[in-house]
């Protein structure tokens, strides 16, 4: 049985973030992944599962694009407590 294995590269396409992101979420160990030498390899089967669990909990939370408190952008000027919307 052949296993897919995806470089740290395509994990982040997958999630769209960047490469950094995958590295520091693997370190922490909240991404399935494994360090082979120097480099991370990541199950493919593993990473679409998270993906599908990250969406639950978007979904749960409400924090899903349109959702008004997601869209706050901050004033440059501004102290955290004045955040705009």
């Amino acid at each position: 049985m052949a296993l897919d294995i995806l470089t740290a590269a395509e994990v982040a396409k997958l999630l769209r973030v960047s490469r950094d992101t995958v590295y520091t979420l693997a370190s922490r160990g909240e991404l399935p992944g494994r360090r082979v030498g120097r480099t991370w390899r990541f199950p493919k089967d593993a990473i679409e599962s998270y993906i599908r669990e990250l969406g639950a909990v978007v979904a749960h939370d409400g924090n899903v694009a349109g959702n008004h408190e997601a869209n706050r952008v901050m004033d440059e000027t501004a102290t955290p407590d004045e955040v705009r919307t």
